[in-house]
């Protein structure tokens, strides 16, 4: 990247991104096409915003006097040019390239002797009608601007004009007098005009002020044929592709484009992407040599696959071919089911149907045809509205809301139409109403919890689907226990309510917040207005030339110190509800395993200790034999569903408590005396659970007892120790990892549980550590050195080594190098890390002068 000496903050140029087009063909009985990965649904951009010039990939083939070329660009009419020198060019025909990979083949059917060159233009309302030879589209009339969309798209261009798009140029120059503001030139024009550095765009304020500012075409495309021609032959690009906003938000200046593409928000969830493409939806990430087996002759074969393929349940075989869907339409039922969150074209249709409800209009979904749907990520659109300023950075939602949410899945019955033509032949469309996802939306939740919430979940197995009657959402009485709640709960952990008619209620029954600061509660300081943001999409200048956005959406702890004054120690709190969770599944298996012969007869065989999961297991499980199914599922006592719940909800959030600590150790001691409640109550054999599983020596841990009529105990804790009492303490002094068990007696019958390997106790590491200088200048590089001792559990040390932005280096080397570049005062600490957790050193500090 080349940057302008006086002005850091642009770039004079920027690599070209061009469309790939991958293409593979499996035959499995049938030849079958495979789609490409959604990164090839983007029209080919420039910097500014999308190319309006078609470019030709490859060499044109040649045949007498005809040539095949493959082609990138728009979708529109383009006259084919043909020269033997360069110079005198001839019009060999015209062809039309089209969705929806902006990619295609065209022939040129007027190709002279000695041919050696080719090329493209887009044609244009003087020449169309009629008169090909008549040359290309004029090079004054490629953008027209916004003025010429304002009569079709008044309401769109209405909101645009309102957004700092539409005042860009302002940001550069003086509108008075044209001349740049201090630190701009030309080097920022492109991404701040209409079609800068393209056929017919912006020259500069006093020629084109017209097309000033980023407007329609930056994103759609020229629309001058669009306008003009008759039939609209020429349609601007109508894409959620991020690429288009990647064309000026990108590198070090605007590197959101590049952290977004690094996020899981840009790829699609394999099994989701198969179901909404009906049977079409493959991801490319490994090249994989395989023998399949001809499904119509028996015979083998060798076939390259591109990736891994995913089957109709759902598993990821990279050597088993890919199976076709049997319904037809199971694409669309998937769309209104997951589509929603995990399809961006999904979820943006949805979303312009509750606009069109809020006017009054209730038509039948326009849903995205499947290849769209099935390879369409989270892009930008799908959280950013680029015609409205209504928020912070164009967002559809607000940074902060406190409600509690959940979005059930299901729609209004679907609408299936069946039509036969003159010959005979059936076809049939099913059509669907976004009805459930328009009755539960609400646009003043948080953007990040539109789609990071419990997605309906609820311990008693309940959901809600649509009432024709009513004409609504409701809460119906069967129920599912078929599997667990999503991987997606951090909203409702975060304000603190996991099911609105559950645990935390008030004295009238509604859900109460379980408060927490970093839900943004305004009960608790310091209040947290933009909770997920703070912590997940943080922005800094990391230089005069660099900056971060935070799309990644990763982890960065630069705020922390806003409330905390340093990093916390976020580790040690995840290890301790890690071992907190690990406790209760103990309690659970030993229910299954005294519990399930009684409950489930013959069939406790199929689940032993998994008699408490959901039918199909999770991430908790300890075996891998499947839980209850059917009747068997209902047949769990209420508690055990409600503790499964609560510990799913806790480990499904993923932060190990951090978003909600005070909240999360509720759900789990909750969980746990539920669990403890059904094994007193029924039964007398030896049940038990420890505070702790991991931790420093020396290491006391209480170990609490379950059942009733025990007349005696008998603990063995692993290292020597033993004990009577029912509900003991005991202190480790030495490393390593201790079997605990407890024998009872109870009505004459000598019972034993015995857990392996359960109490870690380590060493504590005495950290401590060197440098080479407190005081230092710019560009100087400081050496740190390890002082650690008592270091015989520790796996790795990271260090800490600048506060704002905080930046980290994980590594067990004996020295630490680090160059300071920007000026300030820098905390520097290391943590040892062990199994048991992290240790802090006493923070140094490194101040650093112009």
């Amino acid at each position: 990247m080349n940057l302008e000496p006086n002005n850091p903050k642009c770039r004079t140029s920027r690599p070209q991104r061009t469309l790939t087009v991958l293409a593979a063909t499996l035959a499995l009985g049938a030849s079958l096409a495979l789609p490409t990965r959604a990164d090839n649904l983007n029209p080919p951009t420039t910097t500014g915003g999308i190319r309006v010039s078609p470019v030709i990939v490859g060499t044109p083939v040649v045949n007498g006097s005809n040539a095949t070329i493959q082609i990138e660009g728009l979708q529109a009419p383009y006259m084919i040019q043909v020269s033997s020198n360069g110079v005198d060019w001839m019009n060999g025909g015209v062809t039309s390239l089209k969705h929806p990979n902006f990619s295609g083949a065209c022939t040129a059917t007027n190709v002279p002797s000695g041919t050696a060159l080719f090329r493209l233009m887009m044609l244009g309302a003087t020449n169309w009608a009629g008169k090909y030879n008549s040359g290309a589209l004029g090079i004054s009339n490629v953008f027209v601007g916004s003025t010429k969309c304002i009569g079709c798209h008044s309401d769109k261009v209405s909101e645009w004009s309102g957004t700092g798009h539409a005042k860009a140029i302002t940001e550069l120059i003086n509108t008075n007098t044209g001349a740049f503001l201090p630190f701009r030139n030309d080097s920022c024009i492109p991404c701040h005009t209409v079609g800068k550095n393209q056929p017919g765009g912006y020259v500069d304020w006093a020629t084109t002020p017209q097309l000033a500012n980023v407007q329609c075409e930056n994103c759609h495309g020229s629309a001058n044929s669009h306008v003009n021609i008759s039939g609209r032959t020429y349609h601007p690009v109508n894409s959620l592709s991020a690429a288009t906003c990647g064309a000026c938000h990108t590198e070090s200046h605007h590197p959101t484009f590049e952290e977004w593409e690094s996020s899981g928000h840009a790829e699609v969830t394999p099994d989701v992407s198969y179901g909404v493409g009906e049977g079409a939806g493959t991801i490319y990430e490994d090249t994989v040599t395989a023998v399949l087996t001809n499904a119509t002759t028996g015979l083998t074969y060798t076939a390259v696959l591109n990736g891994y393929i995913v089957l109709t349940n759902g598993i990821t075989n990279a050597l088993g071919g890919m199976v076709n869907s049997t319904n037809d339409f199971n694409g669309l039922s998937r769309q209104m089911t997951c589509g929603f969150c995990h399809s961006g074209a999904t979820r943006v249709a949805m979303l312009y149907d509750y606009e069109a409800r809020q006017k009054g209009i209730t038509n039948f979904l326009a849903l995205p045809d499947k290849w769209e749907a099935a390879e369409t990520a989270v892009t930008c659109a799908v959280c950013h509205d680029p015609h409205s300023d209504a928020r912070d950075a164009q967002l559809r939602n607000p940074l902060n809301s406190t409600n509690y949410y959940t979005m059930f899945t299901g729609s209004s019955i679907a609408v299936t139409n069946r039509y036969t033509n003159v010959l005979g032949q059936t076809s049939m469309t099913v059509s669907y109403k976004a009805d459930g996802f328009a009755s539960q939306y609400n646009p003043e939740i948080h953007i990040c919890a539109q789609c990071h919430n419990s997605r309906g979940a609820r311990w008693d197995g309940k959901s809600k689907s649509w009432n024709v009657a009513s004409n609504a959402m409701v809460l119906g009485s069967s129920q599912s226990f078929s599997r667990g709640p999503h991987h997606s709960p951090q909203y409702n952990l975060l304000i603190g309510i996991v099911q609105d008619d559950y645990l935390n209620l008030d004295a009238q029954g509604a859900s109460m917040n379980y408060s927490a600061s970093h839900a943004g509660i305004q009960n608790r300081t310091p209040y947290n207005t933009n909770q997920c943001a703070t912590c997940h999409v943080v922005s800094y200048a990391v230089n005069s030339t660099t900056n971060v956005t935070g799309h990644t959406f990763a982890l960065a702890t630069n705020n922390c110190t806003l409330c905390h004054g340093s990093v916390p120690n976020y580790e040690e709190q995840r290890t301790t509800i890690s071992n907190r969770i690990v406790g209760v599944v103990a309690l659970l298996n030993k229910w299954a395993t005294n519990n399930g012969p009684a409950i489930f007869g013959t069939n406790y065989s199929n689940y032993l200790q998994n008699g408490w999961e959901y039918t199909t297991i999770s991430s908790l499980a300890t075996v891998t034999n499947a839980g209850p199914s059917g009747s068997d599922a209902a047949k769990v006592p209420d508690p055990i569903k409600q503790a499964r719940f609560n510990l799913y909800m806790v480990n499904n959030d993923g932060s190990g408590g951090v978003h909600n600590p005070g909240f999360s150790s509720y759900l789990i001691t909750d969980a746990s005396n539920k669990v403890q409640t059904v094994l007193g109550a029924s039964t007398n054999t030896a049940i038990w659970m420890a505070s702790a599983t991991k931790g420093y020596t020396p290491f006391n841990v209480s170990f609490t007892t379950g059942g009733s009529g025990i007349s005696s105990y008998r603990w063995d804790f692993g290292d020597g120790g033993s004990s009577t009492a029912a509900n003991p303490s005991h202190l480790y002094t030495a490393r390593g990892s201790n079997t605990v068990s407890l024998t009872v007696v109870a009505s004459g019958v000598t019972n034993t549980l015995t857990r392996t390997n359960y109490i870690g106790v380590y060493a504590q590491p005495t950290v401590a550590f060197a440098v080479s200088a407190t005081l230092v200048h710019t560009n100087d590089t400081v050496t740190f050195t390890n002082l650690c001792s008592n270091t015989s559990d520790v796996t790795l040390y990271r260090w800490t080594v600048r506060t704002s932005p905080s930046v980290y280096v994980t590594n067990s080397s004996p020295t630490v190098s680090y160059t300071y570049t920007v000026v300030g005062t820098n905390n520097v600490t290391v943590r040892a890390v062990t199994p048991a957790g992290n240790t802090t050193a006493a923070t140094q500090q490194i101040i650093v002068l112009p």
